[in-house]
């Protein structure tokens, strides 16, 4: 509210940490509520809810040059519902979906997945800086998981007691990649700065704890 950008916002961008932002796409006709972009290669994948003026249909997206071209994926292999998106940090045709029933990666863009991991509803994901590992967690708040791309070598990694609430967002410092944070469906926000060993809440509901 308030804001003199137009709604719904489209892909917009700041390189300042927000200070000031530019409208680069799709101003006043999308929002993307589920959006990743590659760390290092700049590329962003959005889900789209519904057509607008650059697609045609719903589905996967992805863009490399701010937005000005869209492709869209066919996302062969993923039935459920969507509840996240992440996108490797370097490679730009290596994608991850987070659904209800599994992770699910891509090494094509997006046209083909293969779940990756156990089959459970998985609510957040993100890939490790490094390109080697995605770190996801699931519905059940049982962990935070560490994986390997090829799908072995998963690590458990305790996670903050969160009742009738679980994790939607993960994220991982660049410059200290040990330090994790998660925040959740309730706007409760937790920091590691030993790569999960322990938690501290920095937001509970929004709010300062």
């Amino acid at each position: 509210p308030g804001s003199p950008l137009r709604n719904p916002l489209g892909l917009t961008k700041s390189t300042d940490g927000g200070a000031t932002w530019k409208q680069l796409a799709l101003s006043g006709e999308s929002d993307f509520h589920l959006m990743a972009a590659g760390y290092r290669s700049n590329v962003v994948y959005v889900i789209n809810s519904e057509p607008n003026s650059r697609m045609p249909q719903a589905g996967v997206y992805s863009t490399r040059d701010d937005g000005k071209t869209w492709q869209r994926s066919a996302a062969k292999g993923v039935s459920e519902r969507i509840a996240g998106i992440a996108v490797h940090p370097t490679d730009a045709g290596t994608v991850a979906l987070a659904t209800l029933d599994g992770l699910y990666v891509s090494r094509d863009a997006g046209a083909n997945f293969k779940r990756t991991g156990p089959p459970m509803a998985v609510t957040a994901a993100v890939f490790d800086l490094d390109g080697k590992y995605l770190y996801f967690a699931a519905a059940d708040n049982s962990a935070l998981h560490r994986i390997a791309l090829n799908g072995s070598a998963d690590t458990r990694i305790a996670l903050p007691k969160l009742e009738r609430d679980f994790v939607l967002y993960i994220a991982q410092n660049p410059v200290k990649p040990d330090e994790l944070a998660i925040a959740t469906r309730r706007r409760n926000v937790f920091l590691s700065a030993d790569g999960g060993r322990s938690w501290k809440q920095i937001a509970r509901e929004g709010k300062n704890p």
